[in-house]
């Protein structure tokens, strides 16, 4: 007939069945086979003949009492190149053994479920296939609709998860079959009556849906359905993407992606990264995704939650310390923090070598709990019996009061507990928040954040960490609310965790970090788990062996560490994997050793280090050569002034052909590097900064060059304006199309900097401002069109933009403390903007063209020029006055750390700076002026403080270092 039911039940008793079903045509569908009323005798006899003639049961279903049970089902015959393997139990009282794998070990997943009998004697039959590709589904049965409705409450909370099946009994109980591939919008209800169906069908049909799943029970001689509605009737396809820089070392291990690819599509698992450094030198990074088109492509820089991992922070935070002789490995623990009593008197002795080598007397198997992963127990011990979380604190004052498994240092036994309270000690002893003092003195510029508890914190997630389970939430014990694994319903409190297991952070990041501060070597091989069992990715025998390889992924956290501490004081390390999606997470296997060390000997020539420099040092260039423009145009002038002025000139004349010599150095010697850069969602958007700096050498050769050369300087400068403007505008077209076509920039990610590929097109109305008065009438009218069209276009682009940056800071606060200098890009566009349309109207052609057929356009447009200078100006001051407060707050916490971009402190404040002298001196007020001429001081100085942080950046190897401040080569 050409149509395929994908849907069918029954209910009711034998004599009366009734069914539900749902077909779609297809015309080309594989043959079938059909049965429906037979007991469960016949019924098997028809499966297993069929079987031997290679069908697949792809329905069944059961009604009536155990021993009268009715059977019907549906056999598809099975086209596929690799048989599908599938099982079928019936007749059995506990289904739950049967949901995710065959006796042989095969993982399964349910395809089928019915409920029968009767509710004191109820019989299941379940129906599973083989999970190529290792779905996640989760199963729960026997639910009344109020328990229904609390498990669907929880289940959605894990992103992208959604009903796929919601089988129900004859008393009207629900099995709900939960899932997470993808398949557009959806809509699903439960217990409806038959007008109730009725009207729903028509709802959900007008809006799209389509029907896909309907599954009836009778109560009382009614009957009643559950129904699912879906965008589309097959889930999306997944689809590969491989990113990341293509180095030396990867061209001549080409089969790393391969290896991923493979692994990951017989997994499941849809984003990874992988991270190969010696030395924190990243010698491969990679990041892939094996996903539906509805969730992000995996860049380098997205953050993984490291799991147990993150204890590595926690070991070098205590070896910091140590080396400070703030602690010492025979510190004994509870007496530091000020804890004197304890039920078991052994728990006195816990010293920091103790916790550091899990020796410290806890057992969670032992003692049949681990209270890192149940708050919940030691909320509702507190005297206000759930009315507020428990914290850390909290946890250690439960712990006082339970007995040890075993004598400390005895023997090893993993302890999360272990952990938390190491961090509580580095916060005791420090008087610092933990993250804090790891952000001041662990982490030194990488990205490392806390993975909060909360699910409204990880709706703008680019990476899901996928969990499987759901359980009571912890932040609100009183709710009996269910939520996702990873957001709580594990037992976590994450925020009080930090130190066990709830960091996030790149591959690349803890690369780099155990490259310079673990130094371990790798003997062969990486190790990972999945969800459901652990698998072993082999990728190469490496020669010589890296420092450190690190994979992380959104069903598995690739490595975690332990630490043993010898006599004399020397950390050992040894590798263990975690698995956040298992009851208890589970160890990999890898073969690891190494010694602890917290300072990278690793020398770099200078050749090399030029390898990685970057179009962000080309901020250093236009920030000089705005001081050489500023030195000329500030009102107050004084002997020698000018000089000085020139001197800068020169010298952004030396750095440009520097810094363009390093760069083609750099593309010369790493192929692709160029294309790379370009690509790049962040180093691409500092591309602009050449043609910025290009800008700042033609408005300086015109101040400071014509009054000496003369008419043929002002020529060639004018060829150069109008070379610079078609570069501007063809830059700006095709980056912004890059940015739109390439990888994907949330708005909760935005900053000003999105603003940069517009940047050089709205300088050409600042560059004419400069070059028309050295021009002819005729050139200085076809200079002004183009300094005002573009100057518009520039500033225009920039008011898109700033709605974006402002639902940024509201939505997600302010950038983190060291990103917060390129706040200052936003003050660019209006302080330039009022610098152009001023300047320009100084140099209006009167008498030419439009002016002298209109002779008044001269003095009206001066005078709107200056009025909306001051508005566009004030729009400036309102940007600088909140960024200055958000770098002072950093500053002030000791969290501003030296990136290039500081150069935002001076270049944008340039424009704004020159503005407010060109305000000054159109209204003629001196008051304003001298405001000018102070803010000059102060952005010199400011120059100066920025070039000692740079120099400085750079003999501490955290410029012109691989991976370093945007490098990516």
């Amino acid at each position: 007939m050409g149509y395929r039911p994908i849907s069918l039940s029954s209910c009711g008793p034998p004599h009366d069945a009734r069914y539900s079903a749902i077909w779609v045509y297809e015309p080309l569908g594989p043959d079938l086979q059909m049965i429906h009323d037979v007991p469960k005798p016949v019924f098997d006899s028809w499966v297993e003949k069929l079987r031997k003639r290679k069908y697949v049961l792809t329905h069944v279903t059961v009604t009536g009492a155990e021993e009268e049970a009715i059977f019907a089902g549906v056999m598809e015959e099975d086209r596929k190149p690799n048989k599908t393997v599938w099982t079928l139990d019936c007749g059995i009282k506990n289904w739950e053994p049967f949901l995710t794998r065959t006796e042989s070990g095969l993982k399964m997943k349910t395809q089928g479920f019915s409920s029968y009998g009767t509710p004191d004697n109820r019989t299941y039959c379940i129906l599973r296939h083989e999970n190529r590709g290792n779905e996640n589904v989760a199963l729960y049965a026997d639910l009344k609709e109020e328990d229904f409705q609390q498990v669907f409450t929880g289940e959605i909370t894990k992103p992208f998860w959604r009903p796929k099946k919601l089988f129900m009994s004859n008393d009207l109980e629900i099995a709900g079959l939960f899932t997470d591939t993808s398949v557009g919008d959806w809509y699903s209800d439960t217990h409806l009556n038959e007008t109730a169906l009725e009207a729903t069908i028509k709802e959900q049909t007008s809006k799209g849906l389509t029907l896909t799943g309907i599954q009836g029970g009778v109560r009382e001689g009614e009957e009643f359905y559950n129904v699912i509605f879906q965008e589309l009737l097959e889930p999306k396809t997944r689809h590969w993407h491989a990113t990341g820089k293509e180095t030396e070392f990867l061209r001549m291990h080409k089969s790393l992606d391969s290896i991923m690819e493979k692994f990951m599509k017989t997994n499941g698992v849809r984003q990874a990264q992988v991270a190969i450094a010696s030395r924190g030198v990243i010698m491969a990074e990679r990041a892939y995704t094996w996903a539906e088109d509805d969730r992000e492509i995996v860049a380098t820089n997205d953050t993984f939650l490291l799991a147990s991992v993150s204890k590595m922070f926690t070991t070098a935070a205590i070896n910091h310390l140590i080396n400070r002789g703030k602690l010492s490995l025979r510190t004994k623990v509870y007496k530091r923090l000020g804890y004197f009593d304890a039920k078991d008197e052994r728990a006195k002795n816990i010293t920091v070598k103790n916790l550091l080598e899990h020796k410290g007397g806890y057992d969670r198997r032992e003692a049949g709990e681990d209270i890192s992963v149940d708050f919940n127990k030691v909320t509702m011990s507190l005297l206000t019996k759930g009315n507020r979380t428990a914290t850390t604190r909290d946890v250690i004052e439960y712990m006082l009061a339970q007995p040890l498994q075993f004598t400390p240092g005895e023997k090893k036994s993993y302890s999360n507990y272990g952990y938390m309270l190491l961090g509580y000690l580095v916060s005791n002893v420090t008087g610092m928040p933990y993250m804090d003092f790891l952000e001041k003195n662990i982490f030194r510029g990488l990205d490392v954040e806390l993975y909060k508890t909360s699910p409204s914190e990880h709706r703008h997630d680019r990476i899901i960490q996928e969990s499987r389970l759901t359980g009571l939430d912890t932040l609100r014990p009183m709710s009996n609310r269910s939520v996702a694994a990873v957001y709580g319903g594990y037992g976590a409190i994450m925020e009080e965790c930090s130190a066990a297991f709830s960091l996030k952070a790149s591959a690349s990041t803890i690369a780099k970090f155990s490259g310079f501060h673990v130094g371990i070597q790798i003997s062969y091989g990486v190790a990972a788990i999945n969800d459901l069992s652990s698998y072993k990715l082999n990728l190469f025998q490496l020669n010589p062996p890296p420092s450190f390889i690190f994979l992380g992924s959104s069903l598995c956290v690739g490595l975690g560490m332990s630490f043993s501490a010898d006599g004399d004081g020397r950390l050992d390390l040894k590798r263990r994997v975690q698995d956040m999606d298992n009851d208890n997470w589970k160890e990999g296997h890898t073969r690891v050793a190494g010694q602890k060390r917290f300072k990278s000997t690793a020398n770099i020539r200078i050749a090399e280090r030029l390898k990685h420099i970057t179009w962000a040092w080309f901020t250093f260039v236009m920030s000089t050569g705005g001081i050489a423009l500023l030195l000329h145009s500030t009102p107050h002038q004084f002997r020698g002034l000018q000089v000085i002025g020139k001197i800068y000139f020169i010298l952004t004349l030396v750095l440009f052909v520097t810094i363009v010599s390093g760069l083609v150095f750099r593309f010369m010697k790493t192929p692709y590097a160029l294309r790379n850069s370009l690509m790049h969602p962040t180093e691409s958007l500092f591309f602009p900064c050449s043609l910025l700096s290009l800008a700042t050498i033609i408005a300086n050769a015109t101040v400071y060059g014509i009054p000496a050369a003369g008419p043929w300087l002002a020529t060639a400068l004018r060829v150069c304006f109008w070379l610079y403007a078609g570069l501007s505008i063809f830059s700006a077209i095709v980056q912004f199309y890059v940015l739109f076509t390439g990888a994907h920039l949330p708005i909760h990610s935005m900053t000003p900097a999105w603003i940069l590929p517009v940047f050089p097109a709205m300088l050409t109305g600042t560059l004419a401002s400069a070059l028309m008065s050295s021009q002819s009438p005729e050139h200085r009218m076809s200079m002004l069109v183009a300094g005002l069209a573009f100057q518009g276009l520039g500033w225009t682009v920039s008011l898109f933009m700033y709605p974006l940056y402002l639902g940024r800071l509201m939505q997600d606060g302010l950038p983190a403390p060291a990103m917060r200098p390129g706040m200052f890009i936003a003050v660019g566009p209006a302080g330039y903007t009022a610098v152009a349309i001023i300047g320009m109207s100084r140099s209006l052609p009167e008498g030419y063209g439009y002016f002298a057929t209109y002779p008044m356009a001269n003095e009206i447009l001066r005078v709107l020029a200056l009025w909306t200078g001051v508005w566009i100006w004030c729009v400036g001051f309102w940007f600088l006055g909140f960024s200055l407060f958000a770098v002072l707050a950093s500053a002030l916490r000791w969290k501003l750390k030296f990136s290039m971009s500081w150069w935002a402190f001076v270049f944008p404040n340039i424009g704004f700076t020159l503005a407010t002298a060109y305000i000054g001196e159109e209204l003629q007020s001196e008051g304003i002026k001298w405001v000018s001429s102070a803010m000059t001081i102060l952005l010199v100085i400011m120059w100066f403080v920025v070039l000692y942080g740079m120099i400085s950046a750079v003999i501490r190897r955290k410029l012109l270092w691989p991976g370093r401040d945007g490098d990516e080569s």
